[in-house]
């Protein structure tokens, strides 16, 4: 059969067409190889390859081998290339990160994290070794740096020196190069000369400079002609004797040089302009000591860069990778990709949000009794505002799912504390199950009591059924709360005040001034304005909307006052007439007032210095207390037991006191002239002048509007039929038991007031006021607000944004929100529908997302967040916190509390402070005491810098410095200066401001006092040394103390008082009277006598000017409390040399011996004409000193309360634990001893034979009693 060639299709064609698919193949080959080529990540690393890294290398180079000149480009750069060949190049490649620990969740899949963000930030770990300074580190910022010109100087030898270029850099130290580190044409500084004129004007290694006075330079030619030029007319105006602003163009100024704390002679400098700093991605990242390296504790390898940045991690695209850069115009960059991924990074400034991932407890980010500086401030300062304003009574914020730790657990405690506190307020019942019920209303909620006491309960009420209905249903819901008690409870108390007794304290007129705004009353006031928030509305339904709020406003007020109960402490009710008190009494009062630590936790107008906000503003008590006398019996019943009227209160139980010191006004010729200090603090702050006085809205005025209320209210339960027939007749018992909390005003009443206390219950319930406050009724009630645990990965389609774009055009404040810097900022996230814009505008306008909508809605649900008095730095710190709400905290060994609860020593310190700073802070113990004292850091010159004066001492009392802080401490900077961190107080005047002095350059001096041991120059300065003397220009950091703000207010106080009083007690001997430092506690205390003190706190210094006040710890805050000092004692491990404390305790050859010894140390003890008698109290023995200023602790106690090593310590050497102290040294190591008619030893053997006495005290008394036939009575130690 012949073969057929004919084709179907033309094969010419057919080639042609392979041709073109051939060439179209080719050409898209090459256009993605060559858009592959040209790929951002690809230039980037070309550009550090071909530019950063030479230039370092360059700069390591010019380190070794100065050439101080301006040079030209360095030879190590590569010739350019096309990025063609980069494909084929083996350093340039996509670089991964395995982080396969922490798993990428997209929707319902788990993904291993891939992390590919070094590909283009290839250099965020280069700290660029070799280098003083690192050119590299994040952020490009502007300085303006002073360059000395020390004509004539030891560096210089003769002016001839400035006359050339060549010689200009020589003698300023400093090599020139036309390239910045990031490869641009400009000015930059590759090296500089230790010690140099260049080091000496705080310039820097990579520096750029772009102006020489005013004058801008592009290269390093111009910047040498501009020098030159200044130094010419320097010298041509030296005759004329003026050297500042000489010459067109130049700033010069004049200088100490080689420093302004060392000025050995003042020389002209000229004022450069430069650019410091590289902006990603070729920087470093800005936080090397904590994050990237190897040896940081989060290093790259292990955590990668998502893990805190989001973003997602496979991206080698900008866009992709969801990088958020927000313009100075609040613009969002449209590069971000904010589509493609639904974890976009989080911009620059809450960027610390995900810190809170791991770190749940929060605090641990915090400064601590260690570290003087917050790791992730705004994140901390976000979550101590949460927890002040209350956010958790609204909203739910757990840290616990399903059983597993998961993040911050803000949870308020469960209902059963209400529940047992209404129990004992409104029935009547045996004295046992009230004080069962009193347990758990004071928060020792455990299963096991609760059982034991419902148990109780059901069988008492068994046998005493109650008959009315109402009664009964309140009953059994009550014990239903009571019995809910989680596994894993919550801890928090409500932020707010019991509302409980509200009837006893205020007046309607007050509680609606309070609830409609509670500024008006209390400047510092917490809670939020629920009502007049209404810029999202038209006009017309604004004068609709103030009409329903006020006759809300006006029904709280009446529901409040209506289901308040008589208290414990106040009797009579009945209202007496008010008699102004005497003006001694106030002024008793206001002396009181400032001394006993009201200060410490509330403000007045009579301090306006004072800003503290834990407690109350007191200015207006008088016109916010209602009921004339019976505010004044009020309100010294709650001075005395404020847990009388709030059992959950944090006021404590102050034990106000006179003393000549305290309130010398009381006195009279020495006698003491008055006898009730807490009537006369109450007469104080009674006696400011009342505000106006507020119209009561009589319910009368408003019953058409509380009439539609009703209804409205009403409506939810009841048909219109049922709603007409209430109206009329009210109900019966049985229905309002069956309807619920709340209906029960309605039992046999219709008239406006019990219609009022429904509309108030309703009111308070949609207003959510029982989040942050105990009101009766509301026990058990659900939070209103929605969840904020896992916010921070809320999904964006649950988020209703609504009208809120027209609400920021069309609205006067919303138009407004926008012209500041923070709503530029946020607000273009929120016009991208982003998580952190919306949580923007819930702060700022909470109710804008209902404009437009709210016309559609009745009253009952337009949107109800209330209007919180916040500053833009409080809404980004709660935007922050809340952001970095996850439930996604990692466990086991990357938690960094440890793992399974056996955590390591710096873990368990992170956790324990965590845990207990809250504490202090709530109560405000870091108000009173120091937990951390003040950091300075500062500059010397070796040469300039004076030793330590040597002290005798016992080596128990030096610290044990090894020879690495030795030579650490001697280290100098490129400008050849040394530096110093140093701990301690300030020493300040009579005004509370600092000592200030002159140095010999008549510059501002300070002193300052040790209270930790520092190394200066090689040199151990111990405490209970020479104060330090340091000048203003040598102070580069000052660290604020943590806490003891108002006992550096007390502290000028007291010293007036003394120089009153006439007694001779220095400056830093009256810090001995104010509240004492708590920043040897761990160390010095025992733990268990600790926890015993916080619960019931006895008299230790009986010339503290105050007394510690009795707070309502419960038995758990208590143990974290001294938890957290036995750690901190752990972590600061002072070191002392080994044996030391063997040495200083006694060793006798038999009992008798030792009965001896102690037979002689305590005629030491208890001689009150020169010796410890004279001072301290042991036994019935009392010091003669009758003013009290200078009694010291007793002594017959101090083994119950002080560890060993303290105590051989403290009485070694005093001062080598607390500076300030007025107790000498009595046992001099090589000095004389005491009384040697007394004990005739020296001075070591009379201190061990004391030291063991005190150690033993009650083994000495019960020697003595068993050799003596009758007890000495007047030695038996005081109970």
């Amino acid at each position: 059969m012949p073969v057929d060639d004919r084709t179907f299709y033309n094969l010419k064609t057919l080639h042609w067409w392979f041709l073109a698919g051939c060439l179209l193949m080719l050409g898209a080959t090459v256009w993605l190889g060559l858009r592959d080529a040209d790929r951002p990540w690809r230039r980037f690393q070309s550009q550090r390859r071909e530019a950063v890294e030479p230039w370092l290398e360059a700069a390591r180079s010019a380190a070794d081998q100065p050439t101080y000149a301006a040079v030209d480009v360095p030879s190590a750069h590569k010739p350019s290339r096309s990025p063609v060949f980069d494909v084929f190049d083996r350093d340039t490649g996509i670089r991964e990160l395995h982080v396969h620990e922490f798993p990428v969740a997209i929707g319902g899949a788990v993904m291993p994290r891939v992390d590919r963000c070094t590909t283009c930030h290839a250099g965020i770990g280069d700290a660029a070794e070799g280098l003083v300074h690192n050119p590299l580190v994040s952020g490009r910022s502007v300085v303006a740096v002073r360059l000395p010109l020390p004509f004539g100087s030891a560096e210089t030898t003769d002016d001839a020196k400035f006359d050339t270029p060549e010689a200009l850099h020589e003698a300023l130290g400093w090599t020139l190069i036309d390239r910045a580190v990031t490869g641009r044409r400009r000015p930059a500084v590759l090296a500089i000369r230790p010690e140099s004129p260049a080091a000496r004007g705080d310039l820097r290694v990579g520096d750029v400079i772009t102006q020489v006075g005013d004058r801008a330079v592009a290269n390093a030619a111009e910047v040498t002609r501009e020098l030159l030029d200044v130094v010419k007319r320097l010298r041509d105006s030296a005759s004329g004797g003026n050297t500042t602003g000489t010459g067109s163009g130049a700033a010069v100024v004049q200088v100490g040089y080689p420093a302004e704390f060392f000025p050995d002679r003042t020389v002209p400098a000229v004022v450069l302009t430069v650019e410091r700093g590289t902006e990603p991605p070729l920087a470093s990242h800005p936080r090397l000591d904590l994050f990237v390296g190897e040896e940081s504790p989060h290093p790259a390898s292990r955590f990668g860069c998502t893990v805190c940045h989001d973003g997602q991690p496979w991206a080698t695209d900008f866009a992709h990778a969801g990088h958020t850069i927000v313009r100075d115009d609040g613009a969002v960059d449209t590069r971000s990709g904010l589509r493609e991924w639904p974890e976009p990074m989080l911009p620059d400034s809450l960027v610390e949000a995900r810190c809170i991932r791991c770190h749940y407890e929060v605090f641990d980010l915090a400064d601590d009794a260690v570290r003087a500086a917050a790791v992730a401030p705004r994140a901390v300062r976000g979550y101590r505002l949460v927890r002040r304003l209350g956010c958790f009574g609204c909203h739910e914020i757990s840290g616990y799912r399903d059983g597993e730790r998961t993040g911050p657990d803000l949870r308020l405690e469960p209902p059963a504390v209400e529940a047992a506190e209404s129990l004992s307020t409104e029935f009547v019942l045996p004295d046992d199950l009230s004080a069962r019920l009193k347990s758990l209303a004071d928060g020792d909620v455990t299963r096991i009591a609760v059982e034991q006491t419902v148990d109780t309960l059901v069988h008492w009420r068994e046998a005493s059924p109650l008959e009315d209905p109402i009664a009964s249903a309140r009953w059994n819901e009550l014990l239903r709360l009571l019995r809910e008690v989680p596994a894993r409870p919550g801890t928090l108390k409500k932020v707010g005040p019991s509302l409980r007794h509200v009837g006893e304290k205020l007046s309607k007129a007050s509680i609606r001034r309070i609830v409609d705004d509670p500024r008006s009353v209390r400047i510092n006031a917490k809670m939020p304005r629920l009502f007049g928030v209404d810029s999202h509305l038209s006009r017309s339904q604004r004068a609709s909307t103030q009409a329903m709020e006020q006759a809300e406003i006006a029904c709280i007020a009446e529901y409040l006052v209506w289901k308040s109960v008589p208290s414990s402490g106040n009797g009579s009710s009945q209202v007496e007439p008010w008699k102004q008190p005497d003006s001694e009494s106030i002024v008793r009062g206001k002396e009181l007032f400032e001394t006993q630590g009201c200060l410490a936790c509330h403000t007045h107008r009579d301090y306006p210095d004072v800003s503290e906000t834990i407690g109350p503003d007191l200015s207006d008590l008088s016109g916010r207390i209602s009921g004339g006398r019976r505010a004044l019996r009020w309100l010294e019943a709650w001075l005395r037991s404020p847990a009388s009227y709030s059992p959950r209160t944090k006021m404590p139980v102050v034990d106000v006191q006179y003393s000549p010191l305290s309130t010398p006004s009381a006195y009279k010729d020495g006698a003491l002239i008055a006898d009730d200090p807490v009537a006369d603090l109450a007469n104080y702050l009674l006696s400011s002048e009342a505000s106006a006085a507020v119209p009561e809205a009589s319910p009368a005025a408003m019953n058409e509007t509380i009439d539609r209320l009703f209804r409205e209210f009403a409506a939810s339960r009841l048909s219109d039929d049922q709603i007409d027939e209430c109206v009329e007749k009210g109900l019966s018992a049985e229905q309002a038991a069956a309807l619920g909390p709340g209906w029960e005003s309605l039992v046999g009443d219709a008239s406006l007031e019990a219609k009022a206390r429904f509309v108030g219950y309703q009111a308070i319930a949609r207003r959510g006021c029982f989040g942050c406050h105990t009101i009766p009724g509301f026990e058990g009630t659900a939070p209103i607000g929605p969840p904020l645990s896992d916010f921070g990965r809320k999904p964006v389609e649950l988020l209703a944004f609504e009208q809120i774009d027209r609400y920021l055009a069309e609205t006067e404040a919303g138009r407004k929100q926008a012209e500041t810097p923070d709503g530029r900022e946020y607000l273009g996230l929120l016009k991208k529908r982003r998580r952190e814009g919306f949580l923007y505008q819930k702060l700022v306008a909470p109710r804008s997302f209902d404009y437009q909508i709210a016309e559609t809605k009745h009253y009952s649900e337009l949107f109800r967040m209330g209007q919180f008095a916040l500053s833009s730095e409080d809404v980004a710190a709660i935007m922050t916190f809340v952001l970095g709400l996850t439930q996604d905290a990692p466990g086991g060994a990357w938690s960094p509390y440890g793992e399974g609860g056996q955590a390591e020593d710096a873990a368990r310190a992170r956790l324990m402070h965590a845990r207990a700073r809250p504490i202090f802070e709530e109560y405000g113990c870091d108000a009173c005491h120091v937990f951390r004292p003040e950091q300075w850091t500062f500059r010397y010159a070796p040469e300039m810098w004076y030793p330590p004066v040597p002290r005798e001492t016992y080596p128990i009392a030096l610290p044990e410095v090894t020879q690495s802080q030795r030579e650490a401490s001697k280290r100098r900077d490129l400008a050849g200066f040394q530096s110093a961190t140093v701990r301690g107080l300030p020493q300040y005047d009579m005004e509370g401001n600092l000592l200030e002095d002159v140095d010999e350059f008549d510059q501002p001096l300070y002193f300052f006092t040790l209270l930790e041991p520092a190394v200066i120059d090689g040199e151990v300065w111990p405490v209970g040394g020479a104060q330090l003397a340091i000048s203003e220009p040598q102070l580069t950091d000052r660290k604020e103390a943590w806490g003891g703000r108002f006992a550096r207010e007390l502290h000028p106080l007291l010293l007036q008082r003394l120089m009153q009083l006439g007694a001779t007690m220095g400056e830093a001997e009256a810090w001995g009277l104010g509240p004492p430092l708590l920043i040897h506690e761990g160390e010095a205390v025992r733990s268990d006598w600790l926890n015993e003190y916080l619960a019931s706190p006895v008299v230790v210094r009986p010339s503290c000017a105050l007394r510690m006040p009795r707070f309502a710890f419960s038995e758990r805050e208590r143990e974290t409390i001294v938890a957290y000092f036995e750690t901190v004692a752990q972590q600061k491990q002072r070191g002392t040399v080994p044996g030391t404390l063997e040495a200083l305790l006694p060793r006798y050859p038999d009992s008798a011996s030792r009965a001896a010894a102690w037979e002689k140390a305590h005629a030491l003890l208890t001689d009150t004409k020169t010796y410890c008698g004279k001072c301290h109290a042991i036994g019935s023995r009392l010091p003669p000193d009758e003013t009290g200023i200078v009694t010291a602790p007793r002594l017959d106690r101090v083994r119950d309360r002080l560890k060993k090593e303290h105590l051989v310590r403290w009485v070694a050497d005093p001062k080598s634990v607390l500076p300030y102290t007025s107790m000498p040294v009595n046992f001099p190591p090589n000095g004389e001893p005491l009384d040697r008619s007394l004990f005739d030893a020296d001075s070591r053997q009379q201190m061990a034979a004391v030291i063991d006495l005190l150690l033993h005290y009650d083994e000495f008394l019960l020697e003595r009693a068993v050799s003596s036939d009758s007890k000495d009575e007047s030695d038996a130690a005081m109970p």
